[in-house]
């Protein structure tokens, strides 16, 4: 069984006892800006099979992401906790905040309780609903990584830098 296959298998396998199947992937050329074709190749194919999300890392440098049939793909972020002092790209990482929302677990209820607050009904089920989990957000937080591994939050301006490095502008 080759790789494509044993992917498409997994995720497969996994959609049923999964609300949101997030794949992950070590793959690319270093020090490059653009995924390479095996890279695509695998992650447009995690997408056909099912995958919410493809997040992928080995380049040490962030690279572009691209929305795929309106799934997300990461090809890289970059490092985070890495010791590549060396030059800016490498010192450079990129953290994603995902959010997700799924129907059935909770309802605000539109009424005010006597306090003035929304009442929030929440399922007695664990596992809520049988409908899968949907992305609601994600956020790119951009790192610099200093002192040989630590990562910190950019500044305003690094991050500019550093999204405009893979065509994200925030404005």
């Amino acid at each position: 069984i080759n790789q494509l296959e044993y992917l498409k298998k997994s995720i497969e396998e996994l959609r049923t006892k999964s609300d949101f199947i997030v794949v992950t992937m070590h793959a690319g050329e270093e020090y490059t800006r653009e995924p390479n074709i095996s890279q695509i190749n695998f992650a447009r194919a995690a997408v056909d099979a099912g995958a919410d999300l493809v997040i992928g890392a080995h380049p040490h440098w962030i690279q572009i992401t691209e929305k795929y049939k309106g799934k997300y793909i990461f090809y890289s972020l970059g490092n985070f906790v890495f010791d590549q002092m060396w030059s800016q790209d490498t010192k450079e990482g990129m953290m994603l905040k995902i959010s997700l929302t799924k129907n059935g677990l909770c309802s605000t209820d539109p009424r005010l309780s006597p306090s003035g607050q929304q009442q929030v009904t929440c399922s007695d089920s664990l596992q809520g609903s049988s409908l899968p989990a949907v992305l609601k957000q994600i956020e790119l937080i951009p790192v610099i990584i200093e002192k040989y591994g630590q990562p910190r939050l950019a500044t305003e301006t690094e991050k500019q830098n550093i999204l405009k490095k893979i065509g994200v502008t925030t404005e």
